[in-house]
């Protein structure tokens, strides 16, 4: 959620690419509008992207009204996040767990990047410029920033480099996982879940992977990925693989 409609556009498509080889596994709303408000029921876990334009009976003010159960969001503006029930809780739960060497060097790069960029804790969303084109009818042309001396302005931040260092921490927990696929028999009789051999690859799993991967890999996020693997061959898995 943001006050900026650019930012919530861009954080919502930049978290999705980040998940690479890996894919959403639910549906995507990167711009909540009031015709998809239903979508908010569905029985499961949702990703969406609201505008927050003041308004005490806009959108964001009847979500944080009614906040679905089990549901978490996040102010992109402030970086606090809003939960319900106990979620807060399991969110610093799912923090720890996750390995703490290739958390500290994705941490680690992060930073890097965004000093290497100028970019500080609040600051302004680099797009900001362009929000009210969100709001007007404007024809399909290329829409260019420039600086103060009229010069094409290049966005600093390095996003294949942050991309990067999401891939680099997959790698680093699942590396090998391929050793673990069960080749599924001519007539696919084997169902997609027990295309992998979850066991023999936790138990080959550093000590402290092993309760992040337990979880991770009983996702839908992870099953989807051992599917696309085996079943099509994915070529994004395949260099994965690489």
């Amino acid at each position: 959620m943001s006050t900026h409609p650019s930012l919530v556009l861009d954080g919502c498509e930049l978290l999705r690419s980040l998940l690479f080889p890996f894919e959403l596994c639910a549906p995507y709303v990167p711009r909540l509008t009031q015709p998809f408000m239903s979508c908010l029921d569905f029985p499961g876990a949702i990703f969406v992207g609201i505008h927050d334009d003041g308004c005490d009976d806009g959108l964001a003010a009847i979500v944080k009204k009614n906040l679905p159960e089990d549901s978490a969001i996040v102010d992109l503006d402030t970086g606090e996040i809003e939960c319900s029930g106990d979620t807060y809780e399991i969110l610093k739960q799912c923090w720890k767990i996750i390995p703490s060497d290739p958390r500290s060097n994705l941490v680690s790069e992060i930073e890097s990047l965004c000093r290497d960029a100028g970019i500080v804790p609040g600051q302004e969303p680099i797009d900001s410029l362009v929000d009210s084109a969100f709001d007007a009818s404007l024809p399909k042309v290329l829409v260019e920033d420039f600086d103060d001396q009229g010069y094409r302005a290049q966005e600093p931040l390095d996003d294949r480099a942050l991309r990067d260092a999401f891939l680099r921490f997959f790698t680093s927990i699942l590396g090998g996982y391929e050793r673990f696929l069960v080749v599924p028999d001519i007539d696919y009789l084997i169902s997609g879940n027990d295309w992998f051999d979850s066991q023999k690859f936790l138990a080959a799993a550093p000590k402290d992977h092993a309760p992040y991967l337990s979880s991770f890999v009983d996702t839908q996020l992870f099953q989807s990925f051992i599917q696309r693997r085996t079943e099509a061959s994915d070529v994004h898995c395949m260099l994965f693989d690489e």
